[in-house]
C-alpha cells in the first residue's frame, strides 16, 4: 500500500502579508506526481490546503496513515510533501548544539506567543522526525519539503516574481520605527522590513531538517541546502515552488528517467534551477547518507 500527503499553504490566518502564491500548485504537482510515477490511487492520496492546512489535521493525516501502513503485513510507503514557509523557533530539548535553533513548518494557523512562536500551531523538525520513526521498519518514506529555514536569503531585495518561502522568528523581527517584535504588525510583507543578524542562519552543508533515524528506510528532497533561499516564483504564467517546478519538469522531459534514477533527477533539476538564474540547491538525502 502506497499513502501520500500533499500540503500546501499560501494564505496565513493570523498574518495576511505573508501570502505565498504557488504552494497549492505545487500540492496539486506533487499529487499528479504521486499518481503517475508511483502508481498511487487517487483515493490514497490525500491534498491539504490553505484553511484545511492547521498543524492539527497536517499531524492527524500523517499519524493515520502510518497507522494504517502499520497495520499491513506487507512492505509499503508513505509519501509526503509541504509547501509553505520555513521558520526557525529556540531549541527545548537541547538536541540544536550549533545555534540552538529548531527548523519548523509555518501552518495556516500558526501564531505568535510572546517573542516565540506558539508551537502548538507550528511543526517542529522533531515532530516530523519522531512521526517518521513510528513507521515500522518494513515500510519506506519519502518526503518533499519545498521551503527554507534559512534568513540568509531575506537579505537580498525582493524580485517582482519571486518571494522566499522563509518567515523569520518573532524574536528576529521589527519594525523599522520601532522596537515591536509582534509578526502580525509588519503591514509591507515579510523579510525585507528588517533583516536577521548576520548569525542568524545556518552555514552548514546540510539538508535543512532532521527528519529521520540512521536506519530509517527514508528518502528526503529539501528544496534548498540549510542556508539558501526556497523561491515562490511565477514561471510560464503561474505561481510554483521553483524547486517543485523544474523537479517535475525534469520528470515530464526525461523519458529515459525512472523514480528510481533519483541522483540524476538531482543533478538535472539542479540544472534547470541554474540555468533559470536560481541560487538554490535542492539536497537529497537517501537513508541518512547527503548525495552530493
Amino acid at each position: 500500500m502506497i499513502k501520500a500527503i500533499c500540503v500546501g499553504i499560501n494564505s496565513f490566518r493570523h498574518f495576511p502579508q505573508a501570502s505565498l502564491k504557488g504552494c497549492i500548485n505545487d500540492a496539486k504537482t506533487m499529487s499528479n506526481l504521486f499518481s503517475n510515477y508511483f502508481s498511487v490511487d487517487h483515493s490514497n492520496i490525500q491534498i491539504i490546503t490553505d484553511m484545511q492546512a492547521t498543524k492539527q489535521n497536517i499531524i492527524k493525516s500523517l499519524t493515520d496513515s502510518i497507522k494504517t501502513l502499520n497495520s499491513e503485513k506487507f512492505p509499503g510507503t508513505l509519501l509526503f510533501s509541504m509547501s509553505s514557509h520555513g521558520t526557525q523557533t529556540r531549541d527545548i530539548d537541547g538536541d540544536e548544539i550549533t545555534d540552538y535553533l529548531d527548523e519548523a513548518f509555518v501552518c495556516y494557523d500558526t501564531i505568535q506567543s510572546g517573542d516565540d512562536w506558539n508551537r502548538d500551531t507550528i511543526i517542529v523538525d522533531d515532530e516530523f522526525y519522531n512521526l517518521f520513526n513510528i513507521l515500522q521498519k518494513r515500510h519506506h518514506v519519502e518526503v518533499f519539503l519545498d521551503t527554507c529555514h534559512s534568513g540568509s536569503g531575506l537579505r537580498a531585495l525582493p524580485e517582482l516574481n519571486k518571494t522566499v518561502r522563509f518567515i523569520p522568528p518573532p524574536f528576529y523581527i521589527a519594525q523599522p520605527d520601532s522596537t515591536s517584535t509582534n509578526v502580525s504588525n509588519l503591514s509591507k510583507g515579510i523579510g525585507w522590513i528588517h533583516f536577521p543578524p548576520e548569525n542568524f542562519s545556518r552555514k552548514v552543508k546540510k539538508p535543512i531538517a532532521n527528519l529521520f533515524s540512521e536506519d530509517s528506510r527514508s528518502i528526503f528532497w529539501s528544496a534548498c541546502m540549510a542556508n539558501q533561499a526556497s523561491n515562490d516564483s511565477f514561471i510560464r504564467l503561474s505561481w510554483h515552488g521553483a524547486f517543485t517546478y523544474y523537479f517535475a519538469t525534469v520528470l515530464g522531459k526525461s523519458k529515459n528517467l525512472s523514480w528510481n534514477d533519483r541522483e540524476e533527477i538531482l543533478l538535472e533539476t539542479r540544472k534547470y534551477l541554474k540555468t533559470n538564474g536560481y541560487e538554490q540547491i535542492p539536497q537529497l538525502e537517501i537513508n541518512g547518507k547527503l548525495i552530493d
